[in-house]
């Protein structure tokens, strides 16, 4: 761990789990760069792959141990977001034909998947697991948040087939780059050198110059580049 992280946990007081989602945010943009510009994975916009990778983390995080439980936090970071996108689907297909205002729209959709969460987290103190209900409560908010990303794709005419394709390449994204942030290598350079966040700015240089084809364009036009 460099100087500069032992200044930071000692007089600000910070959690190494802050710090490293701090340290980790640029990369989690940079990466999701590269998955649209080179790969061509489609996202909801830049702001739902990154609350979905720091919610797995967020989750999976332990600051007894300093460790992360992958499959923990990918089964209730799954399970949350299943919960956000078929609420929001299903609210959708109700109210789509009712004559109102978009912000209302989204308040009563909002308000069926909080209760629809709070009903699930009641649900598991009855059953006693409390394992899934130690989930940090702004997590939650914030996951719910998402529904308005869902619900502007339907606002632009988006078809559901549409969406739930982009969803399930965003949370793909989402994974990917959670997984890259549970390599203990990785979070041990970033605490020792922490400056090496500024190679995000070359990186995002070079790919916001990019004109080629992506790798999964060269997959879709492969009959016509074989000619």
């Amino acid at each position: 761990m460099s100087t500069l992280i032992n200044q930071l946990t000692t007089n600000l007081q910070l959690d190494n789990e802050v710090i490293l989602l701090l340290l980790f945010l640029p990369f989690i943009v940079t990466i999701i760069s590269i998955g649209r510009y080179l790969i061509g994975i489609k996202t909801i916009g830049i702001y739902a792959p990154i609350i979905m990778t720091l919610m797995f983390f967020t989750i999976g995080y332990n600051p007894q141990t300093e460790k992360i439980d992958i499959l923990s936090a990918l089964v209730v970071g799954f399970s949350f977001l299943l919960v956000i996108i078929f609420s929001t689907i299903f609210s959708y297909r109700i109210i789509k034909k009712w004559v109102l205002h978009y912000f209302a729209k989204l308040a009563i959709v909002i308000t069926i998947e909080i209760s629809l969460l709070f009903l699930i987290l009641i649900l598991l103190a009855q059953l006693g697991k409390t394992d899934f209900i130690n989930v940090n409560v702004y997590l939650i908010v914030l996951i719910a948040t998402l529904s308005e990303r869902i619900l502007n794709l339907f606002a632009f005419n988006k078809q559901e087939q549409a969406v739930v394709i982009l969803i399930s390449e965003t949370m793909l994204l989402s994974s990917i780059t959670f997984l890259i942030m549970c390599v203990p290598p990785i979070q041990h350079i970033l605490l020792k050198f922490p400056y090496i966040v500024l190679i995000n700015l070359p990186l995002n240089y070079f790919f916001g110059k990019f004109t080629g084809l992506r790798l999964s364009e060269y997959y879709r036009f492969r009959e016509i580049l074989k000619k």
